[in-house]
């Protein structure tokens, strides 16, 4: 996948952001949803559980696209990439 550039990743770790996520439906259906996320190295993070609508959805279809928008008016960004799980962390 095509790396972050360094300006899109200070961007995005200032602050609380919120990006919207598209992803497909069952039907094929385009969603929209806002996700929390945070920024780890090139990915952005975001959690939702297996069972819920959106995890159902990235089990079946994992390509997804994100935007948010910025301060400037009618700019936003866009990025397009895949689903992929973390594995389970051990609990105390």
């Amino acid at each position: 996948m095509e790396q972050l550039a360094e300006e899109v990743i200070a961007f995005l770790s200032a602050g609380t952001r919120t990006a919207k996520l598209g992803y497909a439906a069952a039907d094929g259906r385009p969603l929209v949803a806002p996700v929390w996320f945070v920024v780890e190295g090139n990915e952005l993070v975001f959690n939702t559980g297996k069972d819920a609508a959106k995890g159902r959805a990235l089990s079946r279809r994992p390509r997804v696209a994100c935007a948010w928008t910025t301060s400037i008016p009618r700019s936003h960004s866009c990025k397009s990439g895949e689903r992929r799980r973390r594995p389970k962390t051990p609990t105390a």
